[in-house]
């Protein structure tokens, strides 16, 4: 029996008052997750700066390379030959009949000299600059596998043990790794924490999401996909303010700070709850009683009658063995009745109906009512050996991978603004935000399925117009500010599919397989980052390469999409059958409507 054909959680919630101080309150502490989890993944941002430099001029306290000597040692007067220093090379340069020519080049190896204080960003403080320079943007690599791992393992155990012990544990960790980033003592173990940071932010942020989902009801889910799209916009405009106050004090100094985004979690010990959807979905009555008791008490609602009303008359008292009994004692026969242990714990009614009282078994029974539910196989590879969540989730992970990918390639592809990258990185995030607030509306007017392939569209044609201006506007033209335009047309169109494929996926997705779906799809959108780089290579082969698979991709995205069932006014499915039904009625629609449109054709 499916839970959610006894006990209808959504009108729980709303009987809770789910606009009340409690549900505010528990959206609250979800939602600071948010923090940790976008100053994380973008600090490189801030601290990975790569600076101006260029090679240390030799002074009489260096070794000259022998090779400079040999040009430079009895030249002091004729000045034939003189050095020159540039970024990755020092050359020796010689002056014939005015005409200027290149004899000697070497690498720095007298070391560097940055424009800015060495300290500013970890990329000059190891020197990760010309050979190295590749260095600095494989530690987000890292990070990004990182965080490919953590998507595919982690939200296993939040749809297994629940969200909030995996939420906490993984906030402490993140903390740990990140502090740990601080206090690096080389680059080598600066990148190992880094893939650490990027395994226990994806432990926060799927199992946050799910928590935030089901906190509300089905007619609010819209409004909460937008109002939680501003909490990672919130997380990008607290990073950079942090980036700015702390850019004074060098990168470490940024590092610690970020790493005081998880102090969040002491009140996610204290006072974050269980999802009440997930404890019925596992039958775990008596916590699912006992927050409802706390939800209405801070509400200042009647328990009993929510209680009476939606939950008594679908439960049942069941044994739940410590110990089992030793063989002898306990027959598996069917004529043995099997003792029911009822909360007073007085008398004890049996199987068979009769009631006396309980031998004394040396198996230890503690009271625990459940939820009569058939369980149902929660291994992640359901997710692709049933066919109904098989489509889904192949849909679902090919959009989210274009969607990385073009969201990345985007910057790649698209010319860089000028001014300062505090502005930028702001101005982006601003577009985000525009984005987000795209989402309620959308979603309530034109349902999810309208909503994404409208911002994948935007995302697509903002590709191709970036590439196509890059390509036909010179350095110099006045009009490249239509660069800017686009790219931040791009911004929007892309980051918005992204906040659309947040929400749209767990409601897709049964409560007992959501966060391992998630998880997956965010390892899609990871692989999807890894491969974007490949995009400045292929612009210096086919310039119009990446414009056309980004757009083709998008355009593919939209297709699949249609595939999908609208979940606009639907609760939240409990069950793999809650999916299946949804298709089997939407199939039915579309048969409905075609034979309308064919009665009308042939009046």
């Amino acid at each position: 029996m499916s839970p959610e054909s006894t006990v209808n959680v959504d009108k729980i919630i709303r009987s809770l008052n789910q606009t009340g101080r409690f549900n505010i309150f528990q959206y609250f502490l979800v939602s600071i997750n948010n923090l940790a989890v976008a100053s994380n993944v973008l600090a490189i941002v801030f601290i990975g700066v790569y600076p101006d430099f260029q090679c240390r001029p030799y002074d009489n306290s260096s070794v000259w390379p022998k090779e400079i000597e040999n040009y430079t040692k009895y030249d002091y007067a004729d000045r034939k030959h003189w050095i020159e220093y540039g970024e990755c090379a020092v050359d020796v340069v010689s002056v014939e009949n005015d005409t200027k020519s290149k004899v000697l080049s070497l690498p720095c190896t007298n070391g560097y000299i940055y424009n800015e204080s060495k300290d500013n960003s970890f990329v000059s403080e190891w020197d990760l600059v010309c050979e190295k320079s590749a260095l600095g943007p494989f530690t987000q690599t890292m990070q990004t596998i990182g965080m490919t791992l953590g998507a595919m393992l982690v939200p296993t155990f939040a749809d297994r043990y629940g969200r909030k012990p995996v939420i906490i544990i993984c906030q402490l960790l993140l903390g740990a790794a990140s502090f740990g980033v601080r206090f690096s003592p080389n680059f080598q173990i600066f990148t190992g924490l880094k893939v650490f940071v990027g395994f226990f932010q994806q432990g926060i942020a799927v199992p946050a999401q799910n928590i935030a989902i089901e906190l509300f009801s089905t007619e609010h889910r819209a409004v909460i996909a937008t109002l939680y799209g501003f909490n990672w916009v919130t997380g990008c405009f607290f990073l950079v303010l942090q980036a700015y106050l702390f850019s004074s004090y060098g990168w470490r100094a940024t590092a610690l700070s970020i790493a005081c985004n998880s102090v969040v979690v002491i009140l996610n010990i204290f006072f974050m709850e269980e999802s009440l959807r997930w404890l019925f979905a596992k039958g775990y009555l008596d916590r699912a009683e006992s927050l409802i008791k706390k939800a209405a008490k801070t509400n200042n609602l009647d328990f009993d009658a929510i209680w009476n009303t939606h939950v008594a008359g679908a439960t049942e008292l069941i044994p739940v063995p410590e110990k089992e009994a030793p063989p002898e004692e306990i027959s598996l026969h069917s004529e043995t009745p099997i003792p029911v242990v009822h909360q007073d714990n007085e008398s004890s009614s049996f199987i068979n109906g009769n009631t006396t009282t309980a031998p004394e078994y040396d198996a230890e029974f503690h009271v625990e009512r459940r939820l009569s539910v058939m369980p149902e196989d929660t291994r992640v590879w359901v997710l692709f050996t049933n066919p109904t969540l098989c489509l889904i989730m192949c849909i679902n992970l090919y959009c989210w991978f274009i969607a990385s990918l073009s969201y990345y390639g985007l910057y790649l592809t698209s010319g860089s603004l000028e001014g300062s990258h505090y502005l930028n990185f702001f101005l982006n995030s601003f577009c985000e935000m525009l984005a987000m607030s795209t989402l309620w509306k959308g979603f309530e007017w034109f349902g999810r399925k309208k909503t994404l392939i409208f911002h994948f569209t935007i995302g697509s044609l903002s590709l191709i117009a970036t590439t196509v201006l890059n390509i036909v506007l010179s350095k110099n033209s006045s009009l490249r500010i239509l660069i800017s335009v686009a790219s931040f047309l791009g911004m929007f169109g892309i980051s918005g599919a992204f906040a659309d494929l947040w929400s749209y996926l767990p409601e897709l997705i049964p409560t007992d397989h959501r966060n391992a779906a998630l998880g997956l799809a965010s390892s899609a959108a990871r692989v999807g980052s890894a491969l974007s780089p490949f995009s400045a290579f292929l612009v210096e082969i086919i310039p119009w390469g990446p414009a056309v698979i980004f757009s083709s991709g998008c355009f593919i995205a939209n297709l699949l999409i249609l595939l999908l069932p609208e979940s606009r006014g639907r609760q939240l499915p409990q069950t793999i059958a809650d999916v299946e039904g949804w298709l089997k009625k939407d199939k039915k629609k579309k048969i409905k409507n075609v034979d309308e449109i064919k009665a009308l054709t042939k009046e």
